[in-house]
């Protein structure tokens, strides 16, 4: 799957089972094509997963996403930071 399809999942995503069903997507993408992954290891992953979730407003400012508030914790904030953490090339 691509990064844009898989922002448009990220953007439907409203109660937990449906962060659990976007991350076995996510994951299957890793697997299917880890070269376009920004973070070859575990520890990069997490080091940007830090970055990230200090600066998940330039995320959304980048890509036009305007429907989410970064100061009020969802589950679609939480998978935000994941993609934009994972850094898809594609």
């Amino acid at each position: 799957m691509f990064k844009r399809e898989l922002m448009e999942e990220s953007s439907k995503i409203r109660k937990m089972d449906d962060c659990y069903y976007f991350l076995l997507t996510l994951q299957k993408s890793l697997h299917e094509a880890p070269e376009d992954w920004g973070n070859p290891d575990l520890a990069d992953f997490l080091d940007n997963f830090a970055t990230t979730v200090e600066n998940i407003d330039d995320y959304y400012q980048k890509h036009g996403i305007t429907d989410v508030d970064s100061s009020k914790p969802s589950w679609r904030l939480f998978t935000d930071y994941l993609l934009a953490t994972a850094d898809l090339k594609k």
